[in-house]
């Protein structure tokens, strides 16, 4: 690595260099954002490593060393105009969480594969840690630890909810994981010194933290305590809006109901009064016959796993502190660590920037509006009364998917059709609708 400081006189002070302030630094972020490395070295270091693999960045200073693996070249310029072995490169790295930004999720990949809440009632639902293993399986390799599929992180905090309603397919891998795991109420964490990857309780105590504190006191050079400034950018609460489903009603049809609203303080110190931030939740609401909500537990379990995460993210922002010490030191990012950054100081030597505290950043699978508009197969179970008639409902290979529905005919086309009787319909805002019968 090149020291960046000779460099000024004879580059900075030229033309204006994007890099400078930068140069010759790591930082490690938890969350979705990959983490980057800006480092200053010569043309002779980039012919013999070369730029079209993941590389590990070994940062020493005095005995002490650490290692970082699982990094990407991902810019390179020239910042002068040696034009020998000598010559000096701007050299920008990201860490594996880049790789899995590269790709969108694609046509695979609900929440629940085989069992969409949308499409009928009363499905059996995969769980959170399920559904992430879904997308974290489908991740380029490049993205996981040691650039080889592995197995999905463990949750730390067991949910109290199940996903629902989840469609990502114009999302990036790592985006999608990312708004997965924080909606059950987690927050992911890359660990470039062990190679790997794991999913925090973002309200939970982070393990050896006070210790750190307590043995590096001494090279503590700068203990930086933020003023609150909340009041312009942060809210005072957040409404949890979920839409409504009536699939417990007798009708069996899925017709729309106005929802449910919940509200909750965020609890970050100084947020502006009567401001909320509303979040529409995948789950929907399901009333019984007399349309009274009949599933009050299970949105009560979505707003435990949510508040989880918003805790995790207010508990963040009130630290509002960042700590400078002196040298290379071992910490990562973690339940409450939210950043670090290894760096060299303007004197040449280098610093380890701590960091506990947060922007309002709210990344979360966003609900569907409107049920999708899909082909099924129906057999009739009763003849037509008043343009409807009861059905049940198959999916185009012919497996039963729920019986009891019911089916409708607006323009009489099929009133011919008796108990029994085959046909096609399309399940439009809710309702089955019948398109072709044979002849």
């Amino acid at each position: 690595m090149v020291d960046a400081s000779y460099l000024y006189s004879s580059v900075v002070a030229s033309y204006p260099a994007h890099w400078w302030g930068k140069v010759n630094s790591v930082i490690l972020p938890r969350g979705r954002k990959p983490g980057e490395a800006h480092l200053l070295v010569k043309q002779s270091s980039i012919t013999a490593l070369g730029l079209n693999s993941v590389k590990k960045i070994v940062i020493e200073n005095q005995g002490s060393s650490i290692n970082l693996t699982g990094w990407y070249p991902y810019e390179c310029e020239a910042v002068d105009q040696d034009q020998t072995e000598e010559q000096v490169f701007y050299l920008h790295l990201k860490d594996r969480r880049q790789i899995g930004e590269l790709c969108t999720v694609g046509k695979i990949h609900s929440a629940n594969p085989a069992t969409h809440q949308e499409e009928y009632p009363n499905p059996t639902y995969r769980t959170w840690q399920q559904t992430i293993g879904d997308y974290w399986a489908a991740m380029p390799a490049g993205a996981h630890p040691g650039s080889t599929v592995s197995t999905v992180p463990t949750l730390a905090a067991t949910p109290s909810s199940t996903p629902k309603n989840i469609l990502m397919p114009d999302e990036t891998h790592w985006g999608a994981i990312t708004k997965l795991v924080h909606s059950s109420g987690h927050i992911p964490v890359f660990n470039p010194v062990s190679d790997s990857y794991s999913f925090v309780d973002p309200t939970a105590t982070q393990s050896g933290l006070s210790t750190f504190y307590t043995n590096n006191a001494g090279l503590l050079i700068w203990d930086f305590e933020a003023p609150n400034v909340s009041s312009g950018t942060c809210p005072e609460k957040v409404g949890i809006y979920f839409s409504g489903n009536s699939s417990g009603r007798s009708t069996n049809e899925l017709a729309f109901y106005p929802g449910e609203e919940r509200e909750t303080t965020t609890g970050i110190t100084g947020a502006l009064s009567g401001t909320t931030y509303f979040i529409h939740d995948t789950t929907k609401v399901q009333y019984d016959t007399s349309n009274a909500v009949s599933n009050s537990s299970e949105l009560d379990n979505r707003m435990t796993d949510l508040g989880r995460y918003l805790k995790g993210i207010a508990r963040a922002i009130n630290s509002r502190i960042k700590r400078v010490y002196s040298g290379i030191l071992s910490i990562l990012p973690g339940e409450q660590v939210t950043q670090v950054t290894w760096k060299q100081g303007r004197d040449g030597r280098p610093v380890t920037i701590v960091d506990v505290s947060s922007k309002w950043e709210i990344e979360l699978p966003k609900a569907s509006q409107s049920p999708p508009h899909r082909l099924y197969r129906y057999t009739l179970s009763s003849g037509w009364t008043s343009l409807t008639a009861t059905a049940a409902i198959k999916d185009m290979d012919g497996n039963s998917l729920y019986t009891g529905a019911t089916v409708r005919d607006p323009l009489s086309m099929f009133t011919d059709q008796t108990s029994g009787a085959n046909g096609f319909c399309e399940l439009v805002d809710g309702r089955f609708y019948c398109l072709q019968a044979p002849c």
